[in-house]
């Protein structure tokens, strides 16, 4: 085991630290983890009960949401309690999504988050943000084909809150600690 403690310098403050970034020869070594849990998935539409919004959460990569038309659709989720997310992957039946929007309840209010053209797949990294619920906003699609949305990972800071913390695998290097 490697033990790490660590406090700030005389001059330093930690009221505005979220956590602790631990690094290893320039690796992070705490990275974002998945955000697991039961989460509610809702939809501005549902194309038939095989395409239900909980089939883009269900874990399983042959299922699908698809809405029933193809303008002004959402797809919407919500967590079990408030996470501090910092990234997502979304991952779509076929690139059939022109444009879209990330979007988070934040503030009373939806917040674009990132928005993201074509493609299958897409991996968000975006700065921490604080939130309970998650939005796909589809504006525009390839020709006139649903959405079709069948996985969504969400990603948490990561971050060590306390002033310790304990590595069991040890990596030979230098290892450095970073506030955020």
């Amino acid at each position: 085991n490697l033990d790490f403690k660590w406090q700030a310098g005389a001059t330093a403050t930690t009221a505005n630290v979220a956590g602790y970034r631990i690094y290893c020869n320039g690796g992070l070594i705490n990275p974002p983890t998945n955000v697991g849990g039961t989460w509610l998935a809702k939809a501005s539409s549902e194309y038939n009960t095989s395409y239900t919004a909980a089939k883009a959460i269900d874990t399983s990569i042959s299922t699908y949401w698809q809405p029933k038309t193809v303008t002004n659709e959402w797809l919407e989720f919500t967590l079990p309690q408030e996470e501090t997310l910092m990234g997502a992957t979304v991952y779509f039946y076929s690139n059939y999504a022109r444009v879209y929007n990330f979007q988070v309840f934040t503030g009373g209010q939806w917040k674009t988050i990132a928005t993201k053209g074509a493609g299958d797949y897409h991996e968000l990294f975006f700065p921490a943000v604080k939130t309970k619920q998650i939005r796909l906003q589809f504006t525009s699609l390839k020709y006139y084909y649903y959405a079709r949305v069948r996985g969504l990972r969400l990603y948490r800071e990561g971050l060590i809150k306390g002033t310790t913390h304990s590595q069991t695998r040890v990596i030979r290097g230098r290892y450095s600690c970073h506030a955020v």
